[in-house]
């Protein structure tokens, strides 16, 4: 069967058809990122905060986590003898997945025994 190029649909057809206009597109701001050397005061002021919020950002922040990442974390995912908290791939934005060093703090932070 031939099938001549001017019988398929042009690419940028099936792109337009498939894609939202980019006027229809919300355009992402980010927060700015905190200036490093202003980190060490803002930790010490997270660490007294007391609530889970305050202990969720600490965890986030000394992972380097994403946000949804650090949030959905499960027990199941830390091996607390070789402090290493493995993320997923399907909880991942980018797969494949990825181990975390997790040092004592960032434990503490996420242990159910811990006092925060």
């Amino acid at each position: 069967m031939d099938v001549g190029a001017n019988r398929l649909p042009s690419a940028s057809r099936l792109w337009t058809n498939l894609l939202p206009k980019p006027s229809k597109v919300a355009k992402v701001e980010h927060h700015a990122a905190m200036p490093f050397d202003e980190l060490p005061a803002f930790m010490s002021e997270l660490r007294i905060a007391t609530g889970l919020t305050a202990r969720a950002l600490e965890f986030t922040i000394l992972t380097a986590a994403r946000t949804t990442e650090a949030l959905g974390a499960q027990w199941d995912e830390f091996d607390l003898e070789k402090k290493v908290w493995t993320v997923p791939a399907e909880r991942m934005k980018l797969r494949p997945g990825r181990r975390n060093p997790s040092g004592r703090t960032c434990l503490t932070v996420k242990s159910p025994t811990s006092e925060n």
